[in-house]
Formats: C-alpha cells, structure tokens, sequence
C-alpha cells in the first residue's frame, strides 16, 4: 500500500492543514458550547450532527463546482473559526443570567456559529479530492484530524485557552494561504482573536469574575463577592462559600418585591 507521506503535493497539504484546523475547532466549539448551554447529552448531540450535516453538504457542493481553485475558500476558513468563536460567546447576551437555553435555541444557535466553517471545510476537501492530483485523500485528511485533536489534547493538559488552541490550529492555514490576495481578512481575523478576547468572555458572563481557567474539567470560573468564592463549571455552579439560608431567602425576598412573577433561580437546592 503507497504510504500517505509520499508525493506530497500543494493540494494534499491544504487537505492536511484544514483538516488539522477542522478538528481543533470542533474540540474547541464544544467546550465553548458547553460553557454557553450548561452542556449535556442534547448539545453534544445536536453540535456532531449539525457539524457533519454541513461538512457532508459542502463536500457535495465541493465535488459539483466547476472551479477547482481553492485559496479563497482556505482562508475564509480562517476567518468562519474566529467568527464562530464570537459567535457562540455571543448567544449569551440573548438570555437571562442563569437562564437555561431550550433545545430549539441551542439548535438555532449552533446553525448559526458553527455550520459556516464545517460548510467551507466540507467545500474544500469535495474541490481537492476530486483534483487529479490528489493522492489517498481521505488518508491525508485523517493524518490531519489526528494532529488537530493532538493539539488540543496537548492544550487542555498545559491549561491553554480556547483562543490560543484555534490559533495555533489556523497558523498552518495561514502558511498555506500566505501568497493569496485574501490573506487580509484572515489576518484580522486573528488580530480579533486576541483584540476581543477578554470582552467576548464578558458576554458569556455577563457578571463580574476574576478569571477564567480552561480546566481539564472544563471551563471554570471563580467569582469573588463580599467575602464568599463562587465557582462555576461549564456554566453552571459549582462550588460556593455562601451558605444556603441566605440565598434561598434573597430569592424569596425578590419574589414577594415582584406583584407578577413566574420564574425563580434557586442556587443548590
């Protein structure tokens, strides 16, 4: 059997490189998804399914375009990773503090955030396989998943952020797509990345914390107050050093203020 790693040529390299990207992003979209939706089995569902539904439609779109150029489509690719990262950072300012998000929301949401870059990098593997040029295309993609997850495997064990994994998985494209006359918006793209990074966590948590640490758990935030710690873990509450009579009765407290009330958020028990 011809090994994977002979004749390399410049399509099998963005195959390569995008595939890389592709499976970092994903790894890097759930986490962030499950901080967004106070993740469970429904949203893992509904962020895989949508994913490939995206990726196997680009790929048909891909197989039937005329044109085979492709360094437009490598670098919008860039650019969809960055956006979906704001994106799904976003959708939170939809919504109450606290409030959780229904299915039909969650499956709106991720549409919106996530189908963009899972349609192009669909787009651009249908354009490259079907090149004459291409050899084992399916193999090269699947050397470039491995090392994408290895990536972030590397990322959540040494605590990186989420940022800084999709930047280390878009670098390779951004080699690849060096020489293209589009290379403008990608570069901006990463210049966002980090230019709004911190405010973009402040519309997922639209409170005051202290900081934000990509556990191997997953992503915990701590919350001083007035002499007591919050934790959170993927959106929801963790830990907390504020005793529990005290805030059922603020909630009680809020409710009689309120002639109309309907829904009430109950901490712990």
């Amino acid at each position: 059997m011809p090994s994977i790693f002979r004749n390399i040529d410049s399509p099998s390299a963005v195959i390569l490189t995008a595939a890389l990207c592709a499976a970092a992003v994903q790894c890097v979209f759930l986490r962030e998804y499950l901080a967004v939706f106070s993740g469970n089995e429904l949203v893992a569902g509904v962020v895989l399914s949508l994913w490939l539904l995206a990726t196997g439609l680009g790929s048909l779109a891909g197989k039937r375009a005329k044109s085979r150029v492709f360094p437009g489509a490598a670098t919008a690719l860039i650019a969809a990773a960055v956006a979906g990262l704001f994106c799904i950072r976003a959708s939170r300012l939809l919504f109450s503090p606290g409030e959780l998000i229904g299915p039909l929301p969650v499956i709106g949401l991720c549409a919106l955030s996530e189908t963009p870059f899972a349609f192009i990098n669909g787009y651009l593997f249908g354009i490259l396989s079907g090149s004459n040029r291409t050899r084992n295309p399916y193999g090269v993609e699947s050397l470039g998943a491995l090392a994408g997850s290895m990536i972030v495997y590397a990322g959540v064990l040494l605590y990186f952020n989420n940022d800084l994994i999709i930047l280390l998985a878009i670098l390779p494209l951004l080699m690849i797509a060096r020489k293209n006359l589009f290379l403008t918006f990608p570069l901006l793209a990463v210049i966002a990345l980090f230019s709004f990074n911190d405010l973009s966590q402040h519309w997922k948590y639209p409170f005051p914390f202290s900081k934000v640490i990509y556990g191997r758990e997953g992503e915990i935030v701590r919350m001083p107050g007035a002499g007591d710690t919050t934790f959170m873990l993927n959106g929801c509450v963790y830990k907390s050093t504020a005793e529990k009579p005290f805030i059922e009765q603020a909630v009680h407290i809020t409710m009689a203020q309120r002639s109309r009330h309907g829904n009430a958020l109950i901490i712990f028990d």
